[in-house]
């Protein structure tokens, strides 16, 4: 969706981004290693570094304990949040998702683990956007519009308003890092 966040957890200092493989269509839950391949000319993305958010112990899984809200891709857009939970076996990929959006109601609502739990039961939507690759992705959406009332349908984002900037169309595809300065 056009002027989603996407939160990464960046483990490498001077990470870079690279992007490919765009689609003009691809089913939710690719079975095939071929969609409808197409070429882009252009995006335009803003990086923002968070350093108020940390992610820990996603290459060391023995320090995964679970309490780092960043550990895993988190995408966020005007209706939702959607959580990642990616691993080899489908079933362990269902569970860290499952797992996550539980740890991101926690650190991001006030929830205990168990009403977690049993929100994601009744308003959870789980799908499967990855399922041919050795990685299978398992995402799970949580609208934003049970928590208008309380005030905390934006949390991620900055000031209450969605989305944070949105970057001057262009006609070269240009990159602002955190700094300011254009890199083309």
């Amino acid at each position: 969706q056009a002027g989603s966040i996407l939160y990464l957890p960046v483990f490498q200092k001077g990470a870079l981004v690279w992007t490919g493989d765009s689609h003009a269509m691809q089913s939710n839950g690719e079975i095939d290693v071929t969609a409808l391949e197409t070429s882009y000319e252009g995006i335009t993305l803003q990086f923002i570094v968070r350093k108020d958010l940390k992610a820990e112990g996603v290459f060391d899984k023995t320090k995964r304990n679970g309490t780092s809200l960043f550990t895993w891709p988190i995408v966020e857009n005007s209706e939702e949040w959607i959580v990642m939970g990616l691993h080899e076996n489908l079933f362990e990929a269902m569970q860290f998702a499952s797992r996550n959006a539980i740890n991101f109601l926690v650190n991001t609502q006030g929830f205990t683990p168990q009403e977690s739990y049993q929100f994601l039961s009744m308003v959870g939507n789980f799908d499967i956007p990855e399922a041919v690759n050795v990685i299978k992705n398992v995402a799970v959406h949580i609208p934003k519009e049970t928590f208008k009332n309380l005030g905390k349908a934006t949390t991620l984002s900055s000031g209450g308003k969605f989305p944070l900037t949105t970057p001057k169309n262009t006609v070269n595809a240009t990159c602002a890092p955190q700094e300011g300065k254009i890199v083309e």
